[in-house]
């Protein structure tokens, strides 16, 4: 998100200057604001696309602001009080516009690092927010019943044991011989919860990580069953070595360090997956094996800008 909004803010900015040397120079940070209609707007998202893929990323030159602090440094200190006040506000907005959802699990990391990409504007923070988990992240991920979360878990399995056989097969066979009786959750299943619910934002470093949401935000959400599968992937060699689940946990521990110093060749390793197709017909077997279908409900949202007001009067 922030490599993109960042580069392009700059970018903009640069081809505004030079438009009057050249009248084809023209780029704006809102696709199609020249008026160059569906087509342009087409041939802009294809651009940037291409940037994100690009082999490290968006060239640092394009960025205006230095993101390399972590959401931890941003909100512990002397100014981090005054920072974690701004992190409660934009929760509590977006708790007050969407009642059917209010706080769920993770929503903490998403917030942290979505107010420092916007550079610490709680109204813009909102916006992303709600665009995020109800435009852009799969239906019913945050429910009460994380029903859309569970479904995406499951079908996460199916496309491991689709794409990586060799390494679903043994952690299948790790999960069945574990002591308890068939009591050991699916192995991957203990990682991907967290992924997918922070979106890596517990797991990857940052510059990775802004490249992921890059991808997930230009991509569509099945980028991050893709980045899933990235991270095994990298880690397969020294899954296939364990020869029990202690000894799967034992390599996941050390498989951490691994992905930090993976850098490029983590997105490279995620844009080399390509696409999901079968993806839209394994999330919806299982939604519908996760719990029966339910009536659609248009939730009632009150404007955005009263949800950030009333925070700020909490």
């Amino acid at each position: 998100m922030s490599a993109i909004l960042n580069s392009l803010r700059n970018l903009a900015g640069s081809s505004r200057a030079n438009s009057a040397g050249d009248p084809g120079a023209k780029f704006g940070i809102t696709p199609g604001e020249e008026g160059s209609g569906e087509g342009g707007y087409a041939e802009w998202l294809h651009a940037m696309r291409l940037v994100a893929r690009l082999p490290a990323g968006v060239p640092q030159h394009f960025r205006r602001k230095d993101l390399h602090r972590t959401g931890c440094s941003l909100f512990c200190g002397t100014e981090g009080r005054e920072n974690q006040a701004m992190l409660r506000r934009v929760l509590l907005a977006y708790a007050r516009w969407n009642k059917d959802v209010g706080y769920c699990q993770g929503f903490n990391m998403l917030a942290a690092i979505i107010l420092e990409v916007m550079e610490k504007s709680e109204s813009d923070s909102l916006k992303v927010m709600v665009y995020l988990v109800e435009a852009v992240l799969p239906e019913g991920y945050f429910a009460d019943d994380l029903r859309g979360l569970s479904a995406d878990m499951a079908a996460f399995r199916d496309l491991l044991r689709l794409r990586l056989p060799r390494l679903a097969h043994h952690m299948d066979h790790l999960q069945r011989i574990s002591d308890g009786g068939g009591v050991e959750p699916p192995l991957p299943d203990v990682f991907t919860m967290q992924w997918f619910l922070t979106l890596y934002a517990t797991w990857l470093p940052r510059d990775s990580l802004l490249r992921v949401w890059d991808l997930v935000l230009l991509d569509g959400n099945e980028v991050l069953l893709l980045t899933a599968l990235a991270i095994w992937d990298l880690l397969q060699d020294r899954i296939l070595s364990a020869r029990s689940a202690d000894e799967f946990y034992s390599c996941m521990g050390g498989g951490a360090g691994a992905i930090w110093d993976a850098g490029d060749a983590l997105v490279a390793r995620v844009v080399a997956f390509g696409s999901a197709p079968e993806l839209p017909r394994l999330r919806s077997l299982h939604r519908y094996r996760v719990t029966p279908p339910a009536p659609p409900s248009v939730p009632s949202h009150p404007p955005l800008q009263s949800a950030v007001s009333q925070s700020t009067h909490t």
